[in-house]
């Protein structure tokens, strides 16, 4: 029986070289790239992320390691559901994803060197929710529009929503409030050097859930 507690004891240990004090309760992924790279020196990386508490209960925190050309970086990243839907965000860059297959939604956040601004910002092809630290969100299509050309979204059958010369919606509000409950987005946009407008239509699936992750994330950007 002891031996079996010993054992066990050692088999829930986290492999050599993790940061002490470190919370991870995977690390698998750890030892892997470790044990492919054993003679790398490891640096822990300065993490975007520090959350007081995971995005959902039942959150678990992988230890991982990023492959750089001389070295291995240390980070830590958060996997769980939202709702159902599965998640994943690394606290190193803030970059994450939530959804499986063709439906998903990805998150990549920042502070700005210049300004110290934060920003997240929620994807889904075309589609661009910006959250700011401070400011409420705003909705944008697409990229590289051409000058002073309009965008448009259309929410399931309802009237489309048209955007500024500069591609931002001023009904941002309202659309971030329809896509919580529609079935799908038809998008518009011109983009550069083409004047045909380019159309694209998405499921709206997971976007509550996804804006969720996206607001805890924004959140959990210290201020500089």
């Amino acid at each position: 029986m002891l031996q079996i507690l010993m054992l066990a004891t050692l088999t829930l240990q986290p492999p050599a070289n993790i940061p002490p004090d470190v919370h991870c309760d995977d690390s698998s992924s750890f030892a892997q790239i470790r044990q492919m790279f054993p003679s790398r020196p490891i640096v822990v990386g300065k993490a975007l992320l520090r959350p007081n508490t995971p995005a959902s209960p039942g959150a678990r925190i992988e230890c991982t390691l990023d492959v750089g050309e001389r070295e291995l970086v240390f980070y830590q990243r958060e996997a769980g559901q939202l709702d159902g839907l599965s998640y994943r965000i690394s606290y190193l860059d803030g970059k994450g994803m939530l959804g499986e297959g063709t439906d998903k939604w990805f998150i990549s956040c920042n502070i700005d060197p210049i300004e110290d601004t934060r920003t997240c910002i929620l994807l889904r092809r075309s589609l661009m929710i910006v959250a700011m630290a401070g400011s409420p969100e705003i909705v944008r299509i697409g990229e590289n529009h051409v000058p002073g050309s309009e965008s448009a979204i259309r929410l399931d059958k309802g009237t489309p929503f048209r955007s500024r010369t500069d591609g931002f919606f001023g009904e941002s509000k309202k659309i971030l409030a329809g896509l919580e409950t529609c079935g799908q987005a038809i998008l518009r946009y011109r983009e550069w050097p083409s004047e045909a407008p380019k159309d694209e239509t998405l499921s709206c699936a997971g976007f509550r859930q996804a804006r969720a992750l996206l607001q805890w994330a924004l959140k959990s950007i210290p201020a500089p």
